[in-house]
């Protein structure tokens, strides 16, 4: 059994660096029973690639022994020098004990000659909570909180969501329904978890559905849905009262997110397998759409705990280079996709986001669309409270927000949103702005068949001072939750008050 899990983890390892796979998900679908374990394991190996590779050299066990592959050899090293032992019934271990004093003396030196090593294994891990969903088209989150309080955790206040520990959760202080637990709480094996009434979902990637907030009764499109945490949210806004039209080009993630939406219970979500950029917006019923929700393909640059760093054999290309021609590739698909989102005869309002770092696939997307679509949309301020802001010198990149990792302990993250102008209604008879948008040197005249606005009164997109009359807010309905306080009851359950104050 010990052969079979060291076997898997090499295999799945081998995969990922020949760049044809990702550990998550070549872990997730494994048939492998204990699929944490696996990932657990081929993550760390990954993470001390580099340390292990120069002890595989330096000791030249299977010089002479080409049977066992390279990923192979990582997963039994790393079990013997940094993990719990390889398992006394495994056929690799007798080989492995016979030079284990060689192994750790070579780590030894290693530590003492070369410690920059080690700290690269340890830089940039930034622990976050587990964020929890709850999926109110299933569940209140009166019964959610009594599930966990009657399951031993305790519900408290007054703490940040960083200084949480053991059996303590908090209701988050910015988004409904979403609960906040300690790092490293698993709940994949919670019988609500398994019902579909809590959807294990990073904050971050609650925030587009939560500032997009369409109305019950809306038409809403999620132009790249899979694999569908943000449609079953935008679900659960409409209450199942309204129409979620969820693309996504990618079969396999269609049917991933098919199988979501089914457990979630969002029978107002129709999956549509098709690319977003095909859909026309003079079609009889996508015509009407109010609300779009855009999260396209990005970078995932922002992601905490991806092992990008760890797949490339040139360190120093790994972590400080990043691939520009891919870059420019996405920015350029971004732009369109956002651009075709905004001609839409009838939408009211359009959210743009990533879990990209970079400049180019956030700030820069937006400053494109918004000078070519300025006549006809507002760029909104979204959620003012929130600290961090755009960046750049754009001067309209503070109505952004982004999400950092180090400071608001969620993935990295970046929203937009755009919302049409009161005076600027699609009539007949009149043309978009056309304005070519370039995807790898090619145009694409996206939109420019669209009904389009001429007379809309231009307004100046100075940085407004704080209290300044112009800066449109528009998450003005949105109140921020503040966690418990003392003795504070939430529906009909207490918290229990830590002391401390935020």
């Amino acid at each position: 059994m010990a052969d079979k899990l060291y076997e898997k983890s090499s295999s799945i390892l081998g995969t990922v660096l020949a760049k044809k796979g990702s550990i998550k998900s070549l872990c997730f679908s494994s048939e492998y029973r204990n699929k944490r374990k696996l990932y657990a394991l081929t993550f760390e190996t990954l993470k001390h690639k580099r340390i292990l590779e120069k002890i595989i050299n330096l000791t030249a066990l299977w010089k002479e022994n080409n049977q066992i592959s390279k990923a192979l050899q990582y997963v039994l090293c790393y079990e013997t020098l940094f993990g719990k032992g390889l398992h006394q019934n495994s056929k690799y271990e007798k080989f492995i004990s016979t030079h284990e004093d060689k192994l750790k003396a070579t780590l030894d030196d290693l530590q003492k000659e070369e410690p920059g090593l080690f700290t690269d294994t340890k830089k940039n891990q930034v622990v976050l909570p587990r964020y929890v969903r709850v999926n109110v088209l299933k569940c209140s989150m009166d019964v959610a909180i009594n599930r966990f309080q009657t399951d031993g955790f305790n519900l408290v206040s007054g703490k940040e969501i960083n200084e949480i520990s053991g059996d303590e959760f908090v209701l988050d202080k910015d988004i409904p329904n979403v609960l906040v637990f300690p790092p490293n709480t698993d709940l994949h094996q919670y019988s609500l978890y398994k019902e579909g009434k809590l959807f294990l979902q990073d904050k971050a990637s609650c925030l587009s559905a939560y500032v997009l907030n369409p109305p019950e009764r809306s038409l809403v499109i999620d132009g790249c849905a899979a694999p569908g945490n943000k449609t079953t949210h935008l679900a659960c806004i409409l209450n199942n009262n309204g129409s979620v039209y969820s693309f996504d080009l990618d079969k396999k993630r269609l049917r991933t997110m098919e199988m979501l939406v089914q457990k979630a219970g969002a029978t107002c979500v129709t999956p549509k397998h098709q690319d977003f950029l095909k859909v026309r917006h003079d079609d009889k019923l996508f015509s009407k759409v109010e609300y779009i929700l855009l999260d396209p393909s990005c970078s995932g640059s922002g992601i905490v705990g991806r092992m990008d760093n760890y797949v490339d054999d040139d360190e120093e290309n790994a972590t400080n280079e990043v691939n520009e021609k891919r870059l420019k590739a996405l920015s350029g698909f971004q732009t369109a996709a956002l651009s075709h989102a905004l001609t839409f005869p009838n939408v009211q309002k359009v959210l743009y986001s990533t879990c990209s770092i970079h400049k180019q696939e956030n700030e820069d997307v937006i400053e494109k669309a918004f000078k070519r679509f300025e006549e006809q949309f507002d760029l909104c301020h979204v959620m003012p409270s929130w600290k961090s802001r755009g960046q750049g010198e754009w001067e309209l990149a503070y109505k952004c927000i982004r999400a950092v990792p180090e400071k608001d302990f969620t993935n990295g993250f970046f929203v937009a949103m755009f919302e049409r102008k009161q005076q600027s209604n699609f009539q007949n008879g009149t043309k978009a702005v056309g304005k070519e948008v370039h995807i790898n040197g090619k145009e694409t005249n996206a939109g420019l068949s669209s009904n389009g606005i001429v007379n809309s009164e231009k307004k100046r997109h100075s940085n407004p001072q704080k209290g300044d009359s112009d800066v449109k807010i528009c998450d003005g309905k949105y109140a921020s939750l503040t966690q418990c306080t003392k003795d504070t009851k939430i529906g009909k359950h207490k918290a229990r008050d830590t002391g401390k104050r935020e």
